[in-house]
Order: C-alpha cells, then sequence, then structure tokens
C-alpha cells in the first residue's frame, strides 16, 4: 500500500490580531498553535481519507513511467484542515522538484527517468517560520538477467574434463537502494528446469560447475551424451514495496561424443494448429553444401523429433523439411556447420499454414429441388467444420458439411426476384479465413442462376 511521509515539526505563530480602534494594525504571537505538515504519495486518482487509508514512510518506491499524486497535509491544534480551509490561514506552501515548484496543496507527476528524486515542501507563516520536509521518490529501473556463457546449445563439453565449465550472466537494472538475491535452477530434463532448485549464489559472480561428467561406463558415450539445462533467477528487496523478478531463458549445454568422428543431429519438427485428425506426411532431408541428399526420414506425426547419426564433419548443411501431402504447410530450411564428434539439437522447425480456404460452386444452374453444393478446398491445416456460415441476404443459412462439400437449401423462386446476395464464410484450423466475396442468386423461370464470385459492395 502506498505510504505517506509525516515528519511532524511544531512551529509557534500567531493568528492575525488587531490592537486598538483607529490604531496602526499590530501583529503578535501571543497564541501559540501547534501546527504538524505531512507529505502524503498516493496513487493518482485517489479520493478519501488519506490518514484512515495510509501510513507514515519517509521513502517511496515506485516504478518507471508511473504517475503519483504529491499531497500536503496539515494539522493545527489537533485539528486537520482540509484543502479548502487552507486560504484562511496566513501560510505559503511551496513543492520543489529538481528545479520544478508548485505552490498548490497537492499535484500529479509522471516519472519518466529512473533514479532517486527529492520532493521538499516548504511552508512559510507570516511570520517567516517555517516547516520542511523532504520525501524521497526512487523510480525503479526495471530489473532484468540475460545467460550469457557458454552458448545456448553449447556441444563441445568433454565429458572425462575435471574442470567442468564456467556459467556468466548479465543483470541490469539493479538501482542503488537495491539487494539483490540469485537463486540458481538446473536439470538434465528441460521442463522440470525452473522446479529444481540448485542453489543460492553470488549475483556478481559466475558459477563453476567441476567435471569430470561421465556416468557409469564411458563407452556409452560414443554416440550420445549428456545435455543439462540451467537459469537464473534474480530477485529485488527494498522493504516494503513489492520485489521484482526476472529470469534468464532456459539455456543447455552438452558434452561431445567420446573418440566418436562422426556426429548426430536432433531435429524436432511441429504443426502449428493442424486438425488434430490429420497425419501430415512430413520428410526432412540432410543435404550437403554441394546439394547430395546425405539421409532422409519421413514421419506421420504433427510433432516429432527426427534422428540422424553417423553424420561427417562438415560446413553449409542443409536441413529441409517438406510435407509431401500438404503443400499449404510451409517452413524454412535451416544451415549448419557439423563439428566432428557433436551431438547437435536443431531450433524447433515449424510448419506454419497462411493460405486461406479456396470455396466454388459445382454447378450455376440450380433447380429448386435440389441443393446448392460448394465444393471447399484447404491443403493446410484443414477446414474447421465449426465456423462455415452461409449467408443470404443477411439471413443465417442451415447448411450441412461433409469431407469438402458444402450444402444448403435454396430459397424459394419468388425470393430471388431481384437477385439474392450469397455469402460463403469458412475459416481453417490456422485460423486464415475465406477472401471477402459474394456470390448472386437470381430467379430465371423454372431454375436458380448463380454468378460470381464478386467483391463485397463495401470493399468496391
Amino acid at each position: 500500500m502506498t505510504t505517506f511521509f509525516d515528519k511532524k515539526i511544531i512551529l509557534f505563530f500567531a493568528f492575525l490580531t488587531l490592537i486598538g480602534c483607529g490604531e496602526d494594525a499590530l501583529y503578535s504571537k501571543s497564541e501559540t498553535n501547534q501546527i504538524y505538515q505531512s507529505i502524503y504519495i498516493v496513487p493518482e486518482f485517489f479520493t478519501g481519507n488519506l490518514l484512515s487509508n495510509y501510513s507514515s514512510a519517509r521513502v517511496q518506491t515506485i516504478d518507471q513511467g508511473q504517475t503519483i499524486k504529491f499531497w500536503a497535509s496539515y494539522l493545527i491544534n489537533e485539528k486537520v484542515i482540509n484543502n479548502d480551509e487552507i486560504a484562511n490561514y496566513p501560510i505559503a506552501l511551496e513543492w520543489t522538484i529538481g528545479n520544478e515548484s508548485y505552490n498548490i496543496p497537492f499535484f500529479t507527476k509522471t516519472f519518466k527517468e529512473t533514479g532517486s528524486y527529492d520532493a521538499i515542501l516548504t511552508t512559510t507563516d507570516f511570520f517567516q517560520d517555517t516547516l520542511k520536509d523532504t520525501v524521497t521518490i526512487q523510480v525503479n529501473t526495471p530489473i532484468k538477467i540475460k545467460a550469457v556463457s557458454p552458448e545456448d546449445g553449447y556441444n563441445l563439453l568433454d565429458v572425462t574434463d575435471s574442470a567442468g565449465i564456467t556459467l556468466h550472466w548479465n543483470i541490469s537494472g539493479n538501482d542503488p537502494w537495491e539487494d539483490l538475491t540469485c537463486l540458481f535452477y538446473a536439470s538434465r530434463f528441460k521442463g522440470s528446469t525452473w522446479e529444481n532448485l540448485v542453489d543460492t549464489v553470488k549475483c556478481e559472480e559466475p558459477i563453476i560447475i567441476l567435471g569430470p561428467f561421465e556416468q557409469n561406463n564411458l563407452i556409452l558415450y560414443h554416440d550420445t551424451s549428456i545435455v543439462y539445462y540451467w537459469g537464473i533467477k534474480v530477485i529485488t528487496d527494498y522493504g516494503t514495496y513489492p520485489s521484482q523478478r526476472d529470469s534468464t531463458s532456459i539455456s543447455s549445454f552438452r558434452t561431445r561424443l567420446k573418440d566418436n568422428p562422426l556426429s548426430i543431429i536432433e531435429v524436432p519438427v511441429k504443426y502449428h494448429k493442424i486438425d488434430q485428425n490429420t497425419s501430415p506426411y512430413t520428410r526432412v532431408d540432410l543435404i550437403s553444401a554441394s546439394g547430395d541428399t546425405i539421409q532422409s526420414k519421413i514421419s506421420l506425426l504433427s510433432q516429432d523429433t527426427f534422428y540422424f547419426k553417423d553424420i561427417p564433419p562438415q560446413n553449409g548443411l542443409i536441413i529441409k523439411a517438406t510435407n509431401l501431402i500438404l503443400p499449404e504447410y510451409k517452413t524454412e530450411s535451416v544451415t549448419m556447420d557439423v563439428i566432428a564428434g557433436s551431438y547437435n539439437v536443431t531450433p524447433e522447425i515449424l510448419f506454419i499454414d497462411s493460405i486461406a480456404p479456396e470455396r466454388a460452386p459445382l454447378t450455376n444452374l440450380i433447380n429448386p429441388e435440389d441443393s446448392i453444393v460448394f465444393k471447399l478446398k484447404d491443403l493446410g491445416s484443414g477446414i474447421n467444420a465449426k465456423y462455415i456460415h452461409v449467408i443470404l441476404n443477411n439471413d443465417t443459412l442451415e447448411h450441412q458439411f461433409s469431407d469438402t462439400l458444402l450444402s444448403f437449401a435454396p430459397p424459394k423462386l419468388y425470393q430471388c426476384h431481384n437477385t439474392c446476395e450469397l455469402e460463403i464464410e469458412a475459416l481453417d484450423y490456422a485460423a486464415n479465413e475465406t477472401s471477402l466475396i459474394h456470390w448472386t442468386l437470381s430467379s430465371k423461370d423454372t431454375f436458380f442462376l448463380l454468378e460470381g464470385p464478386f467483391p463485397l459492395k463495401e470493399l468496391q
């Protein structure tokens, strides 16, 4: 909860006293009054009772870009003086924040820059007695942490090396008033990394993980490697203000193959928004820089990992993924250099369908006793039957959809003497929407004539 700064100072002054009729007006300090000056820091749009909602503090910490309200409050002889009453007392007030000044009881200010700012409230009475209070506004720099080394995916760690590996990271946004705590997480499995807290570590020092990393028989590492996933979380602490948190992305490092001059490549493949009943026919080819296909593998799963062994070291290896039955699914090829004895995991290859479904009528001449039939075509994620709409003159019609055919009953002949407007809307599972077009349906004595497609009127 936002708090206020309350510094109680006793100021002695007298109310204005007129002495004698027809004599000069004289002022004296014949009466003593106790004055308490308070600085409140409240939310921008706060209204209500300050005293019952806020407690005292000398320092207020806020976020960069936050707007707060400064509020001067006075207590005279144990009576709270509201803002409307301040003008009735012989006092003058002034706020100063850097080179800015304000002479009103309350105002709002947005702190766009980080740093520490002193807000000074000075109150002066008729006799030049003064109250002076300061509240320090600490504007936080957002805390950020980033893993630096080893590079994510580093795969040349010697499984027998006792020197191990050193983990480095960078932290930015650490303000002088903040204390930092860093937590080290690590796991053999990426999905459980943030569940496995290893230790609290010094934020300003790297971590050294000593080797060797072999487990059991070294022969096992001829065609496999040990992988470790790690991450650092940083937490700030500065009293009652909510702490800031940030974390590195999960990084990995692994050992190289033991006494093996050939390499392994692991290629994860995934399809973005595909019908769960669809089995994509995916082929992954490893192609040398000279254009020769080294290895190929096929999968019918929408999410799978392809493993390639015994790959000789080389530069410019191309990894090309293709869908053999759904050409609307496209992806980018990956190019990499292969180092002898390395275990390589490529970034996930993601197939994306960005092409909208197509639709067309099976015939343009329609018998009033027959259904109107459209063929819907999508060679990607597939037509999502839940989002098919047939609209005739702004009325939604019932329809049936099976396989690729959409059918619905035609209107009565007399309903389209002046031509009806027909729209067919559809989405595929990748949320690609059909183009904005329409057809016209006109009655011709004993049949309907379907014409189009035409752009929607609002697009013409």
